[in-house]
């Protein structure tokens, strides 16, 4: 593909977070992240998969055509979506981010509470 329809792809893979702000603009500006898919292939995993998939986009991208803007835009994104993935997915007590044991091997990887859209781990009657 041509870098431009590539990086067009990319700018429009972004959403608001509207529990953050992004801390390099305006005060108060809401802060854009990458995507996260809405398709609930995996339950209620939390909102962090896409945004792996959009900053390697985005490097991948900046190797090819070398635009040093656009990889400022995307480090942003990307920066913010690990924040919102360490909010929403790191568990304090641990150490460690919750999830799955393999990246995309169905959701039997997951926690329980995580199977079928069942974030509190119970199965509807």
């Amino acid at each position: 593909l041509h870098p431009n329809v590539v990086r067009s792809s990319l700018e429009a893979s972004v959403e608001v977070d509207p529990d953050a702000a992004d801390d390099d603009s305006e005060e108060g500006a809401p802060a854009l992240v990458w995507l996260q898919d809405s398709c609930a292939h995996f339950g209620g995993w939390p909102v962090l998969s896409d945004a792996i998939v959009g900053a390697r986009g985005a490097w991948s991208l900046y190797l090819v055509g070398g635009n040093r803007t656009f990889l400022s835009w995307a480090y942003g994104v990307t920066r913010n979506s690990l924040r919102r993935g360490e909010r929403d997915a790191f568990e304090d007590g641990l150490g460690l981010f919750r999830g799955c044991s393999s990246f995309m091997e169905s959701n039997s990887g997951y926690p329980a509470k995580y199977h079928h859209g069942e974030k509190d781990g119970t199965h509807p009657s």
